[in-house]
């Protein structure tokens, strides 16, 4: 990858950050517009291609009070910088993801995500390698929610047991979505998944199938 490429996909990275970091209770046209503003930079590399319809497609926001078209309104400005991320990168332009992966703030969870969704029934044992490393980042990014300067929040290396642990522990989930996580825990699916990782031979494997049931997504 050349110099020029990385330096626009960083650049693009950093806007796709900066439009995210809008709290959505906040989320104003004019507060949409001044963020859009004040990174535009990081979006001129690209050139005329994303520079015009971006600038046309934030036009056409302007007068929305609504929040919730400003939200629907901010994951279509997301969806055409990840569609140039992905063009850049040498992956399919057009996101397979649903779309509240648009709205994920941490880009290497984002990706990882979108990799996971296009290779999970071609690939099911290298998307079970990568699953433990997703549930671990959606657990570090609830913790940046509910503890911003907690363990579980800061912690720079991702280890599967402990942070499930802690992630039940100390209540970081909704009810639900704690109960999702016990499951996957307690019920051999946690142990499928290690066994992938860790153990040799050909009993374990996992098919693709695994994860229509699985019950944590």
């Amino acid at each position: 990858m050349s110099a020029l490429t990385e330096f626009k996909l960083k650049s693009l990275r950093e806007f796709r950050a900066s439009i995210l970091e809008l709290k959505k209770d906040e989320l104003t046209f004019p507060a949409l517009q001044k963020c859009a503003a004040d990174n535009w930079k990081k979006v001129t590399p690209m050139g005329a291609h994303l520079v015009n319809p971006l600038g046309n497609l934030m036009r056409t926001f302007e007068g929305v009070e609504d929040v919730d078209v400003l939200d629907a309104a901010r994951d279509q400005v997301i969806a055409m910088i990840d569609g140039s991320i992905a063009s850049l990168a040498g992956g399919p332009v057009r996101p397979i993801l649903d779309d509240l992966i648009l709205k994920v703030k941490d880009t290497k969870l984002s990706t990882l995500l979108k990799e996971f969704n296009a290779i999970k029934d071609q690939q099911p044992n290298f998307a079970a390698i990568g699953l433990r490393t997703i549930i671990c980042l959606i657990i570090q990014e609830r913790a940046k929610i509910t503890d911003a300067k907690g363990k579980l929040a800061t912690r720079q290396d991702l280890a599967l047991d402990p942070m499930l642990t802690e992630a039940i522990g100390a209540g970081s989930f909704p009810q639900g979505e704690t109960k999702l996580l016990q499951g996957f825990q307690s019920r051999g699916q946690k142990v499928m998944f290690d066994n992938v990782v860790h153990k040799p031979g050909d009993n374990m494997l996992v098919k693709r199938t695994i994860y229509r049931r699985l019950s944590i997504f």
